[in-house]
């Protein structure tokens, strides 16, 4: 049975909406002003309110400032351009003062202070609400500044060991409410998607393109720090929870609209209810973005239609059409238009043509992003690598421009995919870094480093004049993942000789001539280099069962491509009920590849993963489990993603592969990796020492072996690779 769950949107505000009646209240007879009114002023509910918690926009654990001056800028969504109102952020925050300096807490909103607080007591809770004014937000966002200080005469003490900080907690949180009926363009929609926006698509058995189409869309979101919920339609005789659904006294004389009074969950009984429930701006239906396609249009249509024949008088048949149009305009969308903006229970809904769903997912990456300008749009042909084939700007990535401050050390961090910087064949293969510093109190030079997933490419002294330094670095493979993180670190000595100033921040810049190059991949191994050759062409299989089960399966598949870096405008896609032979690489859900000889296998609840002819891993009776594994069918580097249990688990958290060939994931999103190091494989002449030893540690390190005894290990090999040296030279 079809469970549908009402979404993470919260209930709508409005001078003209209706004050809903509470569950169970009983029908009361209306003459047919009060229902035209009533159905016009559902119409005018085009008030809508976002509340999430920090946890939502990416900031999972608590952000601690601990220093004599700490702050951090935290950058909450809104709707680009438009007013919001009733905005404020609730912050929840534990401090600690362990030594006896005065603290204080200052908030601040795009650069203005709004409250300070000083702490006096040892430790305890300090949460603030701040107001946030309703000044439209060209740049989409609200920067909320928090900073922490310290005071001290002595300006060159210790600032690293002192005991008074401050953790803000991921369960803080923004709300606002905003006026949809100001979002006219795709741009505007886009930025006013939620933390979990939800994407309509066909029930029952979905089409093969409407499949795809969602997939493609999904993953695109989830790199745009989204987790999308994927939901289908519900039918005659499926349950729904009515918790938050609101139902104007006007609506009750329409059996459909009174029999939605069910407190908690109600089963639908015929059409017109669902009729009912498309066109109700607090309904569990609503979604952010849906597929277009005939069949999920045509249960739309027929549900409305029988809707409307339980409107019999005639001015509020008119109303009730005109109420339709507006707030229910997806069953009519045209599939020629690649990504258009329609409604659904009068909200605004992104619909996506099927067949134009990878040229949409390109459009809205965040280059292409600020052309969605338009309330409709066609897109005939667009290039995801930019038509640069030997470098990437890191701007095109997502880096920021402008300067940032740097008082001891500050951080330029950029976050991306393989698959962005992998174009025609080429991978990255190495990073060139302009970067500049103005002068500072000190003498001492300030110093950049370059760093990728926290392996050190390079580093050098920036110059004291303030004029840019280019460090140019090599990418090595290990450093690589699916999704990177690519770190400046500017550190510099905040105070001048014996301290005689004011510690004071001075600016530096990344530079927007900063790239990658990208070159000819070299050695690559286990999942880097199944996610290396699915940056190119891939192909992303899975049984024809998936698409019976769309709201299960598609967050497995999304997890499972965003996971693998697979690019969402160059893939191709099939559903199938038997192996297939592959021709490229490609990322397969469950046994889908012919050919293939995997050292993981997964039979009735029981997993057994092998290692070069021994057995690592035996367990019988676990289900839920997610089970990748990096292989080559016929010189093809791919992926394989089964599952274990007789249902699909709930891929609701992302997970990574790491760096493995084989990888366990959790329903947590946990990744277990099964490796096993052997001694003799090191001392073996298959390849040179450093590749193995350099294997060994990554190993290790996915291994959490101690490095302690990592080192040993390796010092042992060293002697007995000596010793063995010198007896056959010996011999000779």
């Amino acid at each position: 049975m079809n469970r549908i769950l009402p979404t993470a949107r919260a209930a709508t505000l409005g001078a003209f909406t209706l004050v809903a009646s509470t569950l169970g209240v009983q029908a009361q007879g209306t003459d047919s002003t009060s229902l035209v009114d009533a159905l016009e002023a559902l119409q005018a509910d085009t008030w809508a309110t976002r509340s999430y918690s920090f946890s939502d926009i990416g900031l999972t654990e608590p952000e601690t400032l601990a220093s004599l001056d700490a702050s951090r800028l935290v950058y909450l969504p809104v709707p680009t351009g438009l007013d919001i109102r009733e905005a404020e952020v609730s912050l929840e925050t534990r401090y600690f003062r362990a030594e006896d300096r005065r603290t204080t807490f200052v908030v601040s909103v795009d650069g203005y202070p709004v409250a300070a607080r000083a702490p006096l007591t040892e430790k305890g809770p300090l949460d603030l609400t701040i107001g946030v004014d309703a000044a439209p937000r060209p740049s989409g966002f609200v920067e909320l500044g928090l900073r922490w200080s310290v005071a001290t005469d002595d300006y060159c003490a210790e600032a690293r060991t002192i005991g008074d900080l401050i953790a803000i907690e991921p369960t803080s949180r923004f709300e606002f409410s905003y006026d949809t009926a100001g979002i006219t363009d795709l741009l505007t929609a886009w930025s006013a998607l939620p933390a979990q926006p939800v994407i309509l698509v066909s029930g029952r058995t979905t089409p093969a393109n409407a499949y795809d189409a969602a997939w493609r869309i999904g993953v695109t979101l989830e790199r745009a720090g989204k987790s999308p919920i994927f939901r289908t339609l519900p039918g005659v005789g499926d349950e729904i929870d009515t918790t938050g659904l609101k139902v104007p006294p006007a609506l009750l004389d329409i059996p459909a609209f009174a029999s939605l009074t069910d407190p908690g969950t109600h089963t639908i009984s015929d059409t017109a209810e669902l009729g009912a429930l498309l066109l109700l701006p607090s309904s569990p239906l609503a979604a952010d973005l849906a597929i277009v396609d005939p069949a999920l249009q045509a249960e739309i249509t027929e549900a409305l239609d029988a809707l409307a024949r339980q409107v019999s008088d005639a001015d509020a048949k008119a109303a009730f059409q005109a109420l339709r149009d507006k707030a229910a305009g997806f069953a009519t969308v045209g599939a020629a238009e690649t990504v258009s903006l329609s409604t659904l229970a009068n909200r605004p809904l992104m619909a996506v043509a099927p067949d134009g769903a990878g040229k949409a997912a390109t459009l809205f990456g965040s280059f292409w992003r600020k052309l969605a300008a338009e309330r409709t749009m066609t897109v005939n042909a667009i290039d995801p690598d930019g038509g640069n084939s030997d470098s990437i700007p890191l701007v095109q990535l997502g880096g920021s421009r402008g300067t940032f401050d740097v008082l001891a050390q500050a951080e330029w961090t950029t976050v991306f995919n393989f698959s962005s910087v992998a174009a025609k064949g080429l991978l990255p293969s190495d990073v060139v870094i302009d970067v500049a510093a103005a002068p500072g109190a000190s003498h001492s030079s300030p110093v950049a480093s370059v760093l990728l997933n926290d392996y050190l490419l390079g580093a050098a002294r920036l110059p004291e004049d303030g004029t840019a330094k280019r460090i140019s670095a090599a990418i090595p493979s290990y450093a690589f993942a699916e999704r990177n993180r690519l770190t400046v670190r500017v550190q510099r000595q905040p105070s001048s000789h014996n301290c005689s100033e004011t510690p004071q921040s001075f600016p530096a810049e990344v530079l927007p001539t900063s790239r990658i190059t990208l070159g000819k991949p070299g050695r690559l191994e286990g999942f880097v280099a199944s996610v290396a050759s699915l940056a190119t062409s891939p192909h992303l299989i899975v049984p024809t069962g998936y698409l019976a089960d769309p709201q299960l399966s598609l967050p497995l598949v999304v997890r499972g491509a965003d996971a693998s870096g697979i690019s969402v405008e160059r893939t191709t896609f099939s559903a199938t009920d038997t192996p297939v032979t592959v021709a490229s690489p490609f990322l397969a859900f469950g046994d889908t590849v012919a050919g293939t000889t995997p050292s993981a296998s997964v039979q009735d609840g029981r997993l057994v993963i092998n290692r070069d002819g021994n057995v690592v891993i035996d367990i019988q009776k676990v289900s839920d489990l997610v089970v990748a594994e990096a292989t080559v069918v016929d010189g093809h580097q791919g992926i394989s993603v089964r599952t274990i249990g007789t249902t699909l688990p709930d891929a609701t958290h992302p997970f990574r592969f790491g760096r493995d060939s084989v990888a366990v994931i959790t329903p947590d999103g946990s990744i277990l990796t099964p490796t096993v190091v052997q001694a003799a494989e090191l001392a073996s002449g298959n390849g040179t020492v450093t590749e193995k030893a350099e294997s060994f540690l990554l190993q290790a390190w996915e291994a959490r072996v101690p490095i302690a005894a990592t080192v040993v290990v390796l010092f042992v090999l060293m002697l007995l690779r000596a010793l063995f040296a010198r007896r056959r030279a010996k011999k000779d």
